[in-house]
């Protein structure tokens, strides 16, 4: 069984994942333009919740750029030109994102006299990274997961899981996993559930749901 080729239900989680990013990219390009300089709170939370995404999204690209890409295009040779684009686009969001993280930066330490004018930079800032966000998951999920159903088997999508599952640290899956299910759909969130033993599980209904709605909260209900 493990040797069939992947499908979009065993990809799931990916898309999860992709959805996720997407719409906390496009929740701060909305938000921060409607900022006032007496949020100086909640610019800080959604400055701090900005790192965990800019985190995050580093090391999802990480392991696309470093395991999945290579894969497909040994066995897909044509593969190769949408693996070098794919690189570039990561490499251009990397810089897109550090810039809206050095504008989050000066909004938080901005003076009074300077305060508008910073916000204003920040949301120019994200809203080009959300329309680059945006094109290149729609372009990734087209060519990346399109062509790992043609050749990629169930069993080295499990492989590529268990790797990244084995370099996350508890403290990491803590935020992880409510950030991700706070995007997955009722049946989605069941699926993902079964996966994870007992004490995780527990933990997320007893206190990690809880800790990510307050850390996001910054951004609005999500």
């Amino acid at each position: 069984m493990n040797d069939r080729l992947v499908t979009d239900d065993d990809m799931d989680m990916l898309y999860v994942i992709h959805r996720a990013i997407g719409r906390d990219v496009e929740a701060f390009a909305q938000v921060v333009p409607t900022l006032t300089q007496g949020d100086s709170e909640r610019v800080t939370g959604l400055r701090d919740w900005y790192h965990f995404l800019e985190r995050t999204v580093d090391l999802h690209h990480r392991g696309e750029d470093d395991e999945i890409c290579p894969i497909l295009t040994a066995k897909v040779p044509e593969f190769e030109v949408h693996q070098a684009r794919i690189k570039d686009e990561h490499a251009n969001l990397l810089v897109l994102m550090a810039q809206a993280k050095d504008g989050f930066e000066a909004l938080t330490l901005a003076s009074t006299d300077h305060w508008i004018a910073s916000r204003d930079e920040l949301s120019v800032a994200l809203a080009t990274l959300d329309e680059a966000m945006k094109s290149h998951l729609s372009g990734e999920e087209n060519d990346l997961l399109g062509c790992m159903k043609t050749c990629m088997s169930l069993r080295e999508l499990k492989d590529f899981e268990k790797a990244g599952a084995k370099k996350t640290s508890m403290s990491d899956i803590s935020v992880l996993l409510p950030w991700v299910l706070s995007a997955a759909t009722e049946e989605e969130k069941e699926k993902f559930m079964e996966i994870f033993p007992w004490f995780v599980k527990l933990l997320y209904r007893l206190w990690w749901k809880r800790k990510f709605e307050r850390m996001a909260s910054p951004l609005g209900a999500l």
